[in-house]
This record gives C-alpha cells, sequence and structure tokens, in this order.
C-alpha cells in the first residue's frame, strides 16, 4: 500500500462528527484541512459497496444515521459506467495503457491539474482547496491492474481480454477515485489544503508503490497522510 503516514483509524464519514486529531503511524498529532476528501471518498465508495455502508455504521456509535449526500449520489451512474469499461478491458501491472489514458482523459475534460506516465503508467491528479486553512495534504491511493485469470462470469461487462480479469476490484477503486477527483474538484471551495489523487500502477506482484513513491508523488507539495481502501466482491 502507498503510503508514508496513515491515520490509525479511518475517519468515517462525515466532518461534523470527526475528531481532527488524528495519529499518524508514529503516533503524532495531524490537523486536518481537507475534510472533504475524507467524506466524499467513503461516500463515492459506499454506492459501489453497499458493506462499508454497514460497517461505516456499526463501527461507531457516532454513525448511525450514516448518509449519502445527493450530489454524490448523482454521481452514481456514472461511477457504474467507469467502472464496467475498466471491467472490460483489464490490464496487468506497469501494461495500464489504456486505463491510463482514459483516466487522463477524464481529468482532462474536467480542467483538473494532473501529470501522467509516473512509473510508466501512473497518474497523480492535484486539487487544492480554495477555502482559507492550514494547508494539510492529503493523499487518495487507488490501484489500477488486473489478474491473470479466466474471467468466467456471464455479465454484459465480463472481460474482453483473453486470460486477464479484474478480479480484485481495482476497476471499483479506479473508478471510486475518479469519482472523488471529479466531486472535490467542482466543490474545491469547501475545503482547505490539498488532496493528491494518486493512481497506481502494478499493485499485483511487480510493486508499483516504490517507483512511484521513487518518481517524487509524495512531494510537491509534500503529502501528509495516505489513505485507501479495498472493497468487497460481494
Amino acid at each position: 500500500m502507498l503510503l508514508s503516514q496513515l491515520p490509525r483509524q479511518l475517519p468515517f464519514p462525515l466532518a461534523k462528527n470527526l475528531n481532527p486529531n488524528l495519529l499518524n503511524r508514529k503516533g503524532a498529532k495531524l490537523s486536518f484541512a481537507p475534510f472533504l476528501g475524507f467524506d466524499c471518498y467513503i461516500e463515492i465508495n459506499s454506492l459501489c459497496n453497499h458493506n462499508l455502508m454497514t460497517f461505516a455504521t456499526t463501527a461507531s456509535p457516532t454513525h448511525t444515521n450514516f448518509k449519502i449526500r445527493d450530489d454524490i449520489l448523482d454521481l452514481q451512474a456514472s461511477l457504474v459506467q467507469w467502472r464496467r469499461d475498466f471491467h472490460r478491458f483489464p490490464e496487468l501491472g506497469f501494461k495500464e495503457k489504456r486505463t491510463s489514458s482514459a483516466i487522463a482523459e477524464k481529468l482532462t475534460a474536467w480542467g483538473i491539474p494532473h501529470q501522467t506516465a509516473i512509473a510508466e503508467t501512473g497518474i497523480v491528479a492535484t486539487i487544492a482547496g480554495t477555502k482559507l486553512g492550514n494547508g494539510k495534504v492529503l493523499a487518495i491511493r487507488a490501484d489500477m491492474d488486473a489478474l491473470p485469470i479466466q474471467e468466467e462470469n456471464i455479465v454484459s461487462y465480463k472481460s474482453q481480454i483473453d486470460g486477464l480479469m479484474h478480479a480484485c476490484g481495482h476497476d471499483g477503486h479506479t473508478a471510486i477515485a475518479l469519482g472523488t477527483a471529479k466531486y472535490l474538484w467542482e466543490h474545491r471551495d469547501r475545503f482547505s489544503g490539498t488532496v493528491k489523487i494518486i493512481f497506481q500502477p502494478a499493485e499485483e506482484g511487480p510493486g508499483g508503490a516504490k517507483p512511484m513513491i521513487e518518481a517524487g508523488v509524495l512531494e510537491n507539495p509534500k503529502v501528509d497522510a495516505v489513505i485507501g481502501l479495498h472493497i468487497w466482491n460481494n
């Protein structure tokens, strides 16, 4: 997992209920401004994964009335479309050229600043909030690669690539990160600090995190903490 400092407890799900004094891996306190990055990331994931909604409402007694905001619900059709497109065309680690191009095309269309071809196929989108605040930097990481598995599911979005399949949910992770980027860009007046969306290649085996870190994705601006997630397959 791509990280430098990871909060010990993932702050579900709404900023108004969050304790801003998060802990990094060494126990030092982090005070985050871009809470909207946490919020919408979790809510967008919930659209793709009902189990996380269940986990979010049972993991903490302060979040018993978990509700996805309407403007995030509006992203659902797009999330499904993006995820199914990625699922149809799986690619192995460091070979995610079509996936990377599709991500970059959307980021460009939305006007989101981003860098491509990091560690071959990786992408980093940088979204700076315009609200006054303390300038902390949050990174959200999603993996893009698929597995060398033959898909046997009978679905309209079945893999079109013989011998390859998104069997570990990275198509969903990528769609969730894209939705988060779009939402944050459209609502950047609501948070301070910066959110970096990291689309990482080669999580399955080759190891895409290290070359991305070596390429400087956690710098300029320097990242204070990284979050990520993994969906369930049911």
